[in-house]
């Protein structure tokens, strides 16, 4: 009993050394933060650069595609950073959770070496957390520099719609098209990356799988329904000329309605599976602004002239000869 409490006694007040391994686990992921936040403020200086040069306007578009340029690797960097600190976090939450709480007060104080290192890992949690914070927010800003980018480069695209440009037989085109295609190439490089790093991260194997059954399935009943309309009132003849313009007015709304909603269907099941980004959104939704004027511009043609169901012509060549009437 004796050596016992001597042992006990001794064990109580023998100083720890230092280069004691106890007291520098292997398994702490220490984390400084230098390493976890050194690098951030000079991308933070980055994105304020980046973001003065978007409000001073008078942009062109070789500039906005060097902003861009300049953009993406920060982007990536960022990106990269919180695949790297994520799981640095729910390691040192893991071996937090393992040493379990701290002793409550009053109560007998736990051995200095599990009090070592719960403060070490306390203070690599709060900077690694600290770290993701920050990075966070820099994601934020640069997709919200790239979606302004974006904006003005769609806006410069507008104005150029109405600018005479050289026609397709002038060499001037053709060296305009391979200057654009050399600029634009390295910028759709890098969307086509960021689109897919955000399905891997997202919506993945499943959700991929889950749109497309959903898309073909959306195909079939589409498919169904127009055999079917047209099975039901293809065969109605319009003999009086109210009928050829309720006809017309169907028509119209067919041709108007259906590649839209069928685009944005399909938009719609991308965006719900997580395989869509903003930036690719926001290019869907003008592409669908565009197939919906160029829908329904055809559909007037078709509804009136009807090239394929001559019964229902408003416009039929034969009057106009009959009275005397030029076609041209």
């Amino acid at each position: 009993m004796r050596c016992a409490g001597a042992d006990h006694a001794q064990q109580r007040t023998a100083p720890v050394p230092q280069s004691q391994p106890a007291v520098q686990a292997p398994t702490q992921p220490a984390v400084r933060r230098a390493s976890a936040t050194g690098d951030l403020d000079a991308i933070k200086d980055l994105l304020d650069q980046m973001q003065q040069a978007i409000r001073g306007g008078n942009h062109s578009d070789e500039t906005l595609t060097a902003l861009r340029e300049r953009l993406a690797p920060l982007r990536d960097g960022l990106r990269a950073k919180l695949d790297l600190l994520d799981p640095r976090l729910a390691e040192v939450d893991t071996r937090l959770s393992q040493l379990g709480t701290p002793p409550a007060p009053g109560a007998p104080p736990e051995a200095p070496t599990l009090a070592a290192e719960r403060s070490q890992l306390s203070q690599s949690r709060a900077e690694v957390d600290t770290a993701i914070k920050q990075t966070r927010l820099l994601t934020l800003r640069a997709d919200e520099i790239a979606t302004r980018i974006n904006e003005n480069r769609r806006t410069l695209f507008s104005r150029a719609l109405f600018v005479r440009t050289p026609g397709i037989l002038d060499l001037d085109f053709w060296r305009e098209a391979v200057s654009a295609a050399a600029i634009e190439g390295p910028g759709i490089a890098t969307l086509s990356r960021d689109w897919w790093d955000f399905i891997r991260s997202n919506g993945g194997f499943t959700g991929g799988a889950i749109a497309l059954v959903t898309i073909i399935a959306f195909a079939f009943a589409a498919a169904f329904c127009l055999r079917w309309i047209r099975s039901r009132f293809g065969a109605l003849a319009a003999r009086t000329r109210f009928g050829k313009t309720l006809a017309a007015l169907a028509v119209l709304a067919r041709d108007t309605v259906t590649v839209p909603l069928v685009f944005i269907i399909v938009l719609k099941v991308l965006d719900g599976n997580g395989l869509m980004p903003t930036d690719i959104g926001q290019l869907g939704l003008g592409l669908a602004v565009a197939i919906a004027v160029a829908s329904f511009g055809r559909a007037v043609a078709v509804a009136a002239l009807a090239p394929d169901e001559p019964q229902r012509r408003m416009v039929n060549a034969a009057t106009f000869a009959r009275n005397g009437w030029r076609v041209i």
